[in-house]
């Protein structure tokens, strides 16, 4: 869908200010005007009246127009020769040498040779082309962004577990939980202006844990940094979970009324003690039991989660498991 543009005159300025949304490749697509002066862009910043931005961009978008305009930004197809140097050739010269390699694989490898693998496309264009080009060129190996370790997993296990690929996506109701784990993302680099909410939260009474193996931006501004060893995120939430119904703190009724397999699941949790856990995780017993029960009895409370926890082999069973964690009682998310 092509975003609406809505053109209007900056009076006693001289200038025209287009109303459109930040084309970056981080699928917020928040509000922006572009300031033109005589058919120039001269500046960019957030829309005022935006409800979720607040009239703010973050570095990404603020940084577009540098983007769009930079000295060092490549204007013509470059040749890498032997000696590594790289030569400036004709546009026509280009497609012609990229369409007789692709010619020289396919007639001596077949199409399959080849591998179609976009980078991240916030609208779809990249991929959609790529598609049909490599459909007419005979290649059945289509992939896309998500067709990796971090973002596919992830939407695959909330799909298996939700019925939906994002079930945290409005961060408008952040500011109403007591308490926000944030775990294995770092939105006030990732997504600045949903940190905007996780302060708001705070700010209000809510308490911040972050986990993460590293201290992240997001992490200096918790009031509680816990540090499992990388990979570990799943041993984790099976400990908190096993403390949480040693303790007798999970919430029965829900369990009962919108759960399904809940029993045969409780014999693997029983299997992660906070001992076992501490030993995988490199965390504390004392940390683990800390953690679960806060959650547990916190409320309203909420997790938000990213991709950190699916860049490893494991990625879809910890993903699968962290909806679990909410699973054992109401939250606001």
């Amino acid at each position: 869908m092509k975003p609406t543009q809505k053109t209007e005159k900056v009076h006693g300025q001289g200038e025209e200010v287009i109303c459109t949304v930040c084309p970056q490749d981080c699928y917020c697509t928040c509000s922006m005007r572009v300031h033109l002066k005589d058919g120039k862009v001269i500046r960019i910043d957030g829309l005022p009246d935006s409800p979720y931005t607040g009239g703010s961009l973050c570095l990404k978008g603020q940084a577009y127009i540098q983007n769009t305009f930079n000295a060092d930004r490549l204007k013509y197809p470059l040749l890498r020769q032997g000696d590594g140097t790289f030569k400036r050739i004709h546009w026509d010269e280009a497609i012609r040498f990229i369409a007789e390699k692709l010619t020289w694989i396919k007639d001596n490898f077949g199409p399959s040779a080849m591998v179609w693998w976009p980078g991240a496309d916030p609208f779809g264009m990249h991929s959609s082309w790529g598609n049909r080009f490599f459909n007419l060129y005979g290649s059945v190996n289509l992939l896309s962004p998500g067709d990796s370790l971090c973002f596919l997993a992830g939407v695959r296990a909330f799909e298996y577990i939700y019925g939906v690929g994002n079930p945290f996506h409005d961060p408008t109701d952040w500011v109403n939980s007591r308490l926000l784990a944030i775990w294995g993302t770092n939105k006030a680099v990732t997504s600045p202006l949903s940190m905007r909410y996780i302060l708001d939260a705070r700010d209000r009474g809510g308490k911040l844990i972050v986990i993460d193996p590293r201290f992240t931006r997001t992490a200096a501004k918790a009031d509680w940094w816990i540090y499992p060893r990388q990979g570990t995120d799943g041993a984790l939430i099976l400990g908190m979970l096993s403390v949480i119904l040693e303790k007798g703190l999970e919430d029965k009724e829900f369990i009962r009324k919108h759960t399904v397999g809940w029993d045969q699941f409780i014999d693997r949790i029983r299997e992660f003690p906070p001992q076992k856990v501490s030993k995988i995780t490199g965390l504390s017993i004392e940390t683990i039991e800390t953690l679960a029960v806060e959650y547990a009895t916190v409320k309203p409370a909420s997790i938000f989660t990213a991709m950190g926890i699916t860049h490893y082999s494991n990625g879809f069973e910890t993903a699968s498991m962290m909806p679990t964690a909410n699973t054992v009682k109401i939250i606001t998310v």
